[in-house]
């Protein structure tokens, strides 16, 4: 029974890769809290997602919630650590997705951490294209992924809303992402940047990844 038993769980492993995203860093060039309010409380929505041109598929996510403690420029050392299973397979492409929000205690957290879980309603472009074509994640892994430590800072569309201009009761900062194939990949550093519209906040999150 024993061995009947580890053989079925290896055979559940078998046909899966593990991907390990690690959160080191926090790189506040500027931060803005509004009038009167202090110091900004940094948040991040993280996704990882499994894509193929069918569609996408949430695999892990998690909310980083942080506190800033000086003036700025300020880093914010910190470590989160996320594990996603996605399925082996040679026409999937890894996305790892970021949303950044300076916390008021309002629902955007809520409702970008509810977003993740339906990526069909998600549409990208690029921050620096002056005609936007909003491509879903599906899409957006068509084109070649860029090589580490690139990543692509970007505005989405929930639906048909611009988050920019989603009145959630937080400060929305900005979204950033980035994707590669589902092959084995050593551990590599990505560096993910956020600017609010005003420019108030510019943030850049470290983190490292690795699939296995």
């Amino acid at each position: 029974m024993g061995r009947k038993r580890k053989r079925k769980r290896e055979g559940r492993r078998v046909g899966t890769r593990v991907v390990t995203l690690t959160t080191h860093r926090l790189e506040l060039a500027r931060g803005h809290d509004g009038p009167l309010r202090g110091l900004p409380e940094p948040c991040l929505v993280l996704g990882v997602f499994g894509v193929t041109e069918r569609g996408a598929s949430l695999s892990e996510r998690s909310v980083l919630r942080l506190q800033s403690v000086a003036p700025h420029p300020e880093v914010i050392e910190h470590e989160l650590r996320l594990e996603a299973r996605i399925p082996r397979r040679e026409d999937l492409s890894i996305v790892v997705l970021a949303f950044a929000v300076e916390d008021d205690g309002g629902d955007a957290l809520a409702h970008l951490y509810q977003a993740l879980s339906t990526p069909e309603r998600l549409s990208f472009w690029r921050a620096s294209e002056r005609d936007p074509d909003p491509a879903t994640l599906a899409e957006w892994c068509a084109r070649p992924p860029l090589p580490p430590p690139a990543t692509e800072t970007v505005h989405a569309l929930d639906g048909d809303a611009d988050l920019r201009d989603a009145k959630l009761g937080d400060d929305y900062v900005g979204c950033a992402l980035f994707h590669l194939t589902g092959e084995k990949q050593p551990t590599f550093e990505r560096r993910l940047r956020f600017v609010s519209a005003d420019e108030r906040n510019d943030w850049t999150l470290v983190l490292s990844l690795r699939v296995v």
